[in-house]
């Protein structure tokens, strides 16, 4: 997020405010880069996850935190909701349920202490995938089978991949199973070509039935990059197969390069890449890396909220909420909250099923008309002055709400929910940061200054 510095004009006006002072010592602050301690304030941060959760660190190494650890990835404190991967053996692609055709693997235990193979949590080794000197197409896929959801059902597929030799272009495939195999694909499918070398994205295909499509390339530790997939399948699908083609690259002066999935095996020297933590979640987003082996398994909600230490209680009905946030996407099945002080529409501030960026008080609502971006750091505000309400983005005001039954004191006398609501359900899925609460109704300049 680009930062909003003031000018000379506006710090003059800053420094003869009203709210002079406040600015600098806000009433609770929490910076939630690598704790959960407040800076210079009482207060104190309370987190719970049932399960051990992976993140990725400042370094981009796959890392991963104990029960009840919070996780602080660059863009701050990732809060994520519950989520299961339902792929098994999702490091191990010897496994006979992990299908290969045209294609055979290699590891560190056939192949001596090869550094490459290290993987993107760099403790543990990946495996390389190579073609074989067969005609036809080189893959490797993962059926999974579930009962027919009955409605439209989002779903996400991850991998971590990175070049070995030969090739730099691989396309991956979400798709219904074919009943054959072998490089075939089913009726409903969402797939695109992905450029290994410098992380493009290109000639994205889908059915008809398909929607909300989006893919995307997170580089990680290593030369590795995470691939994602995203898609809403129609509700009579009862299984989907997720699959990785290698591709043979070929440049022709009249077409330019040409991308054959249908190749000759190139004997001796084969085309390969390295594959490592397979993921497939029914999530509109593609959440932190779940280890699973025989089975099925489930990370925890992160679950974040303040108590006050009830050091408050101003009866002006003056407070504003300052917090940094990005969401991991934009689309949802729920609200999400950012902040909550109880309940599901009372003095929040949250991402609609959309994305866009509202507030709520006293079951009365406003929203930005402009939806926001996944994996886009934001600075969000939200300020009530006795009933009156307004909402910024970025040090703007964006939307408005004038409310004719105001609230005496709007500032929380006990705790203040972080990534969710008091039900712990409509989880942020995101980062938040630099969480401020003032105990005046700061003013638009002050607002873009702090």
């Amino acid at each position: 997020m680009a930062r909003i510095y003031p000018s000379l004009g506006s710090l003059q006006n800053q420094l003869n405010s009203p709210n002079h002072g406040i600015l600098d010592t806000p009433a609770l602050n929490f910076p939630f880069k690598d704790n959960l301690n407040p800076l210079g304030t009482n207060g104190s941060a309370v987190f719970t996850r049932s399960t051990v959760g992976t993140y990725i660190n400042r370094f981009g190494v796959v890392t991963t935190a104990a029960i009840d650890a919070p996780r602080f990835e660059k863009f701050g404190l990732l809060l994520e909701s519950p989520s299961t991967n339902i792929l098994k053996y999702s490091e191990d692609l010897s496994q006979s349920s992990v299908w290969k055709y045209n294609a055979t693997y290699s590891s560190i235990a056939t192949s001596g202490s090869d550094s490459a193979y290290l993987a993107p949590d760099n403790t543990t080794y990946s495996y390389k995938l190579l073609d074989t000197g067969e005609n036809g197409i080189h893959n490797i896929y993962q059926d999974t089978t579930f009962a027919a959801p009955g409605s439209q059902t989002v779903y996400s597929a991850s991998i971590f991949v990175k070049l070995a030799s030969n090739t730099r272009t691989i396309r991956f495939i979400l798709h219904t199973p074919d009943g054959v195999g072998h490089g075939g694909m089913g009726t409903e499918y969402y797939s695109f070509y992905a450029d290994l070398l410098d992380g493009t994205i290109f000639n994205e295909q889908l059915s008809s039935n398909v929607d909300f499509t989006t893919s995307f390339l997170t580089p990680v530790y290593g030369g590795w990059y995470r691939v994602n997939l995203i898609a809403r399948f129609p509700g009579t699908i009862t299984g989907l197969r997720f699959e990785t083609r290698l591709v043979y690259e070929t440049y022709s002066g009249s077409v330019g390069t040409v991308y054959d999935e249908n190749y000759p095996g190139t004997v001796g020297n084969p085309s390969a890449i390295y594959l490592w933590g397979a993921q497939l979640e029914s999530s509109y987003y593609c959440t932190s890396y779940i280890k699973t082996t025989t089975v099925d398994v489930t990370r925890g909600s992160d679950n974040l909220y303040i108590n006050t230490d009830n050091q408050f209680n101003y009866p002006t009905g003056q407070n504003t909420y300052i917090m940094d946030f990005d969401v991991l996407g934009v689309r949802s099945e729920d609200q999400r909250h950012l902040f909550s002080l109880g309940g599901f529409n009372y003095n929040l501030m949250r991402i609609n099923t959309v994305g866009h960026h509202n507030a709520q008080y006293n079951a009365t609502g406003y929203s930005d008309s402009i939806p926001i971006e996944a994996n886009t750091v934001y600075r969000g505000a939200v300020r009530y002055d006795n009933g009156d309400m307004y909402l910024f983005r970025n040090g703007f005001r964006v939307a408005e709400k004038k409310n004719d039954n105001p609230q005496s004191n709007v500032f929380p006398s006990g705790r203040v929910y972080i990534g969710q609501n008091s039900f712990a359900t409509q989880d942020l899925n995101g980062h938040i940061s630099n969480f401020r609460i003032y105990d005046a109704a700061l003013t638009d300049d002050e607002i873009r200054l702090v």
